[in-house]
């Protein structure tokens, strides 16, 4: 993580959330809860489809 690239395309996607967030549209009373749970949805998809890649290919 220490490619400028990277670096970037992290702060503009935690800004465009950042941008995005409205408390009383939202359960996650914080902008870090909000930050977090989207990255982590956003993992569960990226592991899902490489799952189903993989099971493909296999």
């Amino acid at each position: 993580m220490s490619d400028p690239s990277v670096k970037q395309e992290i702060h503009d996607y935690i800004i465009g959330l950042a941008g995005d967030y409205r408390e009383e549209m939202t359960t996650f009373t914080t902008l870090v809860a909000y930050v977090e749970n989207n990255i982590i949805v956003n993992a569960e998809d990226v592991i899902r489809q490489l799952r189903e890649e993989k099971e493909l290919v296999g």
